[in-house]
């Protein structure tokens, strides 16, 4: 089970940095150990909102969490028993109604 999420993290981390056009304050994820059948296709979303918060930007390029929305489908498939990969694509709408992916 640490495998999986070893692997899972370094191909998660290695898609954000290839894709990252957007800096996003973190979120918290809870998981369970629930794992695909294989050939199953899986589809979680997570979604959450600041009504209010921080506006201001600590770093040049921060989305700053005030008003703002993040939606972050994560898509996996089952490869056997043990093992599924899984793909995240993070999105985030600031309180100016830009949108981002990250």
């Amino acid at each position: 089970m640490r495998i999986k999420w070893a692997v899972g993290g370094l191909l998660a981390m290695l898609l954000v940095s290839v894709a990252a056009y957007a800096e996003l304050t973190d979120e918290i994820q809870v998981y369970t150990d629930d794992i695909n059948t294989p050939r199953e296709m899986g589809l979680e979303v997570h979604f959450n909102t600041t009504p209010q918060g921080r506006y201001r930007q600590a770093y040049v390029g921060e989305v700053t969490p005030h008003h703002g929305v993040r939606l972050t489908p994560e898509f996996s498939y089952g490869l056997n028993d043990h093992w599924e990969l899984g793909a995240y694509l993070p999105m985030v709408r600031d309180d100016a109604g830009n949108y981002y992916l990250a």
